[in-house]
């Protein structure tokens, strides 16, 4: 098992909050290090703007493609995706703030 840093934008933090949180996705020019994820890999998943973690996700398939808009109305770039399950999940206001110069 190995444990990765999956960054999201606030909006895609919505967009995945209103899904079943159960698929994530990458942008085709990140196919590779998303290629390099496994099932029982962890994604502990951090809010960029808010400095927030808000999440612990276990990847439960290999990477595929969809087209199929799932973070954005139409034109969806996040369409390498891996099926997911959801360990923990916060509200932005009880996401762990993180003051650390690491991240």
């Amino acid at each position: 098992m190995a444990y990765y840093i999956n960054l999201l934008t606030p909006e895609i933090y919505e967009a995945f909050s209103k899904t079943g949180m159960n698929v994530v996705g990458f942008r085709e020019r990140q196919r590779a290090l998303a290629e390099e994820i496994n099932p029982g890999d962890m994604l502990s998943c951090y809010v960029l703007k808010t400095a927030k973690l808000v999440g612990v996700l276990e990847v439960t398939s290999q990477t595929y493609k969809d087209d199929k808009p799932l973070f954005t109305p139409e034109n969806d770039p996040y369409t390498v995706r891996m099926d997911v399950k959801t360990h923990s999940w916060l509200s932005l206001e009880d996401a762990v703030p993180d003051n650390s110069d690491i991240v």
